[in-house]
């Protein structure tokens, strides 16, 4: 993979942000990430990849923001 052929994608489980990871597409993206997370004999699982989604990193930096409201 070059680095012009691959984009930053936010990586999520059940709507919770895990981290980023790049990709050529959002499911290489999620491979990759379960590759580096130790789960690359599960990467040809769908109903265990169908757990993951991924959006395209907003301007190539994705952030988990935490906002806590104070009284």
């Amino acid at each position: 993979m070059t680095k012009s052929n691959s984009t930053l994608y936010a990586i999520f489980k059940d709507g919770k942000h895990l981290g980023n990871e790049k990709g050529k597409s959002k499911i290489e993206a999620i491979k990759n990430y379960l590759k580096s997370a130790g789960y690359d004999n599960l990467i040809n699982d769908l109903e265990f990849i169908n757990n993951y989604s991924s959006e395209k990193a907003i301007n190539g930096v994705h952030h988990h923001l935490v906002i806590k409201r104070t009284n």
